[in-house]
């Protein structure tokens, strides 16, 4: 008995864990622009997180509901951003990849003032999720990206050496102390949040050396923990009501 009912125990736990390890991805990508031309759009797998069916937006501004995901389903998130200004590297291949997605850009975040930002609401984290942020230019510049939740608010710093995409790939920081020195990178990761709603905006210069100080982003990527259909659960379910039925007959 005390094995069958170790058994019923494992599937329902083996069900569950399973049921939790299911990858969301949302991807957006700013065009950008230098007027009155857009920036690509991406139509490929990109990203450090390599994703298709990327949300593509033109515009210093705007806003967009039910973003997709990697599947293309729709999902519940919405977006909205305001910024100054637009730009384009023009260093993309037309390939509707990385180089593309890293090729246009929002611009000059702060310029306008404090309302500039930009706004994922309608998130279900579930398991939570993490941010990756890219951002780069063609000049070395020191950038910095908030990032908040209203349960998370970190502030993370990067130098970016102005080399593009083909040259550099991607580098990840999450560095939130300068006073040791500057990561190098093209790619902000926040981990671990929480929150249905996620506000990025620019923290205020941190004091660089020689060089300039700039925020700006590319696109961002939300790969989320969900939960699998409830088939995978309902499985377990199954084999344990099944096990215990025969455990009593």
């Amino acid at each position: 008995m005390k094995t069958k009912t170790f058994i019923a125990t494992a599937v329902l736990a083996t069900a569950m864990h399973a049921s939790a390890a299911t990858i969301s991805i949302i991807s957006v990508n700013f065009q950008g622009g230098q007027a009155p031309a857009d920036g690509p759009d991406v139509t490929t797998t990109a990203g450090y997180v390599p994703a298709d069916n990327w949300n593509n937006f033109t515009g210093k501004s705007g806003s967009a509901s039910n973003l997709v995901d990697s599947t293309g389903s729709t999902t519940s998130a919405d977006l909205s951003w305001q910024t100054f200004n637009t730009w384009d590297l023009a260093n993309g291949d037309g390939n509707g990849g990385d180089r593309d997605m890293m090729s246009g850009y929002l611009d000059n975040f702060g310029a306008s003032g404090a309302s500039d930002f930009i706004t994922i609401s309608g998130l279900q984290p579930n398991k939570g999720y993490d941010v990756y942020v890219y951002f780069n230019r063609g000049t070395a510049t020191y950038s910095g990206m908030n990032a908040t939740d209203g349960i998370s608010n970190n502030t993370y710093y990067g130098f970016d050496n102005g080399f593009s995409y083909a040259d550099n790939g991607y580098n990840l920081t999450s560095d939130d102390n300068i006073g040791d020195g500057w990561t190098g990178a093209n790619v902000f990761l926040f981990e671990d949040y929480t929150g249905s709603t996620l506000d990025l905006d620019n923290p205020a210069n941190p004091g660089v050396p020689a060089g300039e100080w700039k925020t700006y982003v590319q696109g961002i990527q939300i790969v989320m923990t969900v939960p699998e259909p409830s088939s995978t659960v309902m499985l377990g379910l199954g084999g344990l009501a099944l096990m215990l039925r025969r455990k009593r007959s």
